[in-house]
């Protein structure tokens, strides 16, 4: 693929996203480079650390070292420990303000536009209700620590964050596969989709009969979004 230029799309899927470090040590091996990676949810998260340059091996040193009482809520600390383990990076359980200081910690000031590799994490405004992307593109001068605060803001767990005057939440509200950056900053030869909670190969519900279920409405609405 020497030549090609390469993107990757990462969906929402909490601590199932950690496995976005498997893809960064893929892409070690075989020597490519993604020139874009789109993150959403929890695979935004960690999306975030592969933009920012860490290898594979620097972004697991750091997920490991994560203290789950420090980033949880109390509610959670009743659990056993290798629960709290799984329940690490998602996105319905952590402390918004807690995340966004580990990673200042981590990176310093450093802004989604100095970032190696250009980055776009999905995100909604909640103001205007509207669907918009943070990242290298559009917020060049937001903190790493800010875009990832959002990115795991799920409501009504953690609360919205504002930026340039607007309150933000995780954009997996609406929308699990953030595939328009790909679409605005191409063309791209290779497009690698990391799938954590969306139906294998994108394949939508069966709603035959719709009409006879007393929610098929409901079914039915989902499946045109």
């Amino acid at each position: 693929m020497v030549g090609k230029r390469v993107a990757v799309v990462v969906s929402g899927g909490g601590g199932a996203a950690v496995a976005v470090i498997g893809a960064a040590r893929a892409f070690e091996e075989a020597g490519l480079e993604s020139e874009l990676i789109c993150g959403c949810s929890g695979g935004g998260l960690f999306s975030l650390l592969w933009a920012a340059g860490l290898s594979a091996q620097e972004m697991a040193d750091f997920v490991l070292s994560w203290e789950p009482e420090r980033y949880l809520d109390p509610q959670w600390l009743r659990f056993p420990r290798f629960v709290l383990t799984a329940l690490r990076g998602f996105s319905g359980v952590m402390k918004g303000e807690a995340v966004e200081r580990l990673f200042d910690d981590r990176f310093g000031s450093l802004a989604v536009g100095e970032l190696p590799i250009p980055l776009a994490t999905i995100v909604y405004n909640t103001d205007l209700g509207l669907i918009e992307y943070l990242g290298t593109h559009t917020t060049p001068e937001v903190s790493l620590g800010r875009v990832v605060r959002i990115t795991v803001a799920l409501p009504p767990f953690i609360e919205a964050v504002e930026v340039r005057g607007h309150l933000y939440v995780d954009g997996g509200v609406v929308e699990l596969l953030p595939i328009q950056p790909v679409l605005d900053h191409g063309p791209f030869d290779h497009v690698f989709g990391l799938n954590f909670m969306l139906p294998e190969r994108l394949a939508p519900d069966d709603i035959t009969g719709w009409h006879r279920n007393p929610m098929g409405i409901v079914l039915a609405s989902r499946e045109l979004q």
